[in-house]
């Protein structure tokens, strides 16, 4: 799999980016919910599942900017990651 977009099938997927960051996506009928992991950068609600509202772009060889549910003031978060390696899909 190349890349994922807001229309991709329903199940989990792994993305892992250069940082050495492993991302976990599930994507459902009604929702979007990401899990980033990563011990060496930290980033604010690690470990955490967020909301998400669009995929901007998540593709192999460029950064993934991912629109998530405000992390702070505002009404959404970017998500901003470096160049994605890897995507594996599990049903």
């Amino acid at each position: 799999m190349n890349r994922i977009d807001n229309n991709s099938p329903s199940g989990t997927y792994l993305i892992t980016t250069r940082s050495g960051s492993k991302y976990f996506l599930e994507i459902s009928e009604a929702t979007k919910k990401l899990v980033r992991v990563n011990p060496k950068f930290g980033l604010r609600k690690d470990g955490e599942q967020i909301e998400v509202k669009e995929i901007m772009t998540l593709e192999i060889g460029k950064p993934a900017i991912i629109c998530i549910e405000p992390l702070g003031l505002g009404s959404e978060t970017f998500r901003l990651t470096t160049e994605v390696l890897d995507i594996i899909f599990f049903v």
